[in-house]
């Protein structure tokens, strides 16, 4: 009897340490299954959609405009942006703009991206590389002036866009002074109250920093023509009032020149931009205010501005009234622009904007 029942405790200790091991078994192969369906959940979790935006520019003999244009086609490659729309605010006597942005899109594979002529009075003489880059047209775009356009982006979605604003600010002018039409029974103002999230803008105030922070001065986009002062002057104003997130940059005075793009030591020399340059004796490039405000589209969107050595900071932007001082930039938490500070090394900028494009 004794034997018998060793012998059973045995094969009992057996089974159960057959069991315990399938058990084991078992759980190792449940705890993979459901790591696998997590990571599958991971991976198949959806990515954040493409912010859309359009870009407002006066690309004319600069190659900072042509290098902005560029940096958006790669955001758009990468899915962080949907480049939907490309506006001027320059025009020249030969009416060849649509044209050349017509150009500058299909040499890089967007051929169904809108144009809007400029809705800027004043007329360019010597725009050197339009002629060449019209060449590259291949496709028909939709044409029509920026205003027209901007008012059917604007009313046929219901996104939100952002607006980068590399150019004079004509456009924006006469789109907030739009009334209902054939388009929309809304007004501009309407329409960007209601469609547009912000505006990345090159605009006054990069440098020239007097005392209590405040910067006053002269800026080409804003300040050019009497009418680029008159239309960037409503823009503070009226965007400003309708609370939309402005955002441009300022840093050291020398920034825009460190961060110098386009040259042959950047591009291929069959690159489009870059021949473009060559007819224009670019050869080096040159400053890159626009590509700056056009990679700025980063941080924005992805709200990591720390990683970029860049501080964010509230200001009041109001013109004087007078064009030789043009407009003033106060420190206000209630302001109507947020100044992008960026405090790293321009060469490290210089370096973020040529992996950009």
């Amino acid at each position: 009897n004794m034997q018998y029942t060793l012998v059973i405790c045995k094969e009992r200790n057996i089974i159960k340490n057959i069991i315990y091991k399938s058990r084991s078994v078992i759980s190792i192969i449940i705890i993979s299954i459901i790591s696998v369906i997590s990571s599958m959940s991971v991976s198949a979790s959806p990515q954040p959609s493409p912010t859309h935006i359009i870009i407002d520019s006066d690309m004319s003999t600069d190659t900072d405009d042509l290098i902005a244009i560029r940096i958006c086609q790669q955001y758009d490659n990468e899915g962080l942006i949907s480049l939907d729309g490309l506006m001027l605010s320059d025009e020249n006597d030969l009416h060849e703009g649509a044209a050349a942005a017509q150009g500058i899109l299909d040499a890089y594979g967007f051929t169904d991206v809108p144009v809007g002529t400029s809705m800027n009075p004043n007329l360019e003489t010597d725009l050197p590389y339009w002629d060449w880059i019209s060449k590259k047209k291949t496709t028909n775009h939709s044409i029509d002036t920026a205003v027209r356009q901007y008012r059917r982006l604007l009313s046929s979605s219901s996104d939100k866009f952002g607006i980068l604003v590399i150019g004079y600010f004509d456009n924006i002018a006469a789109l907030l002074q739009s009334q209902p039409d054939d388009i929309s029974q809304k007004t501009g103002a309407q329409l960007i109250a209601e469609h547009v999230s912000f505006f990345d803008i090159c605009g006054t105030g990069k440098g020239n920093q007097g005392p209590n922070k405040q910067y006053t001065g002269f800026e080409n986009n804003t300040c050019f023509y009497p009418s680029s002062y008159t239309s960037s002057g409503q823009f503070y104003r009226d965007i400003g009032n309708l609370h939309i997130p402005i955002y441009q940059y300022t840093g050291s005075g020398s920034l825009a020149a460190q961060c110098s793009v386009g040259g042959k030591d950047q591009l291929p020399a069959n690159d489009i931009v870059y021949q473009s340059f060559t007819k224009v004796g670019r050869y080096n490039g040159g400053p890159g205010y626009d590509a700056i405000s056009a990679w700025l589209l980063l941080p924005i969107i992805t709200d990591n501005f720390s990683k970029y050595g860049i501080v964010p900071e509230q200001y009041n932007i109001q013109p004087t009234g007078n064009r030789s001082t043009a407009f003033i930039s106060v420190p206000d938490k209630d302001g109507n622009v947020t100044m992008l500070n960026m405090q790293s090394d321009g060469n490290v900028y210089r370096s973020y904007l040529d992996d950009a494009y």
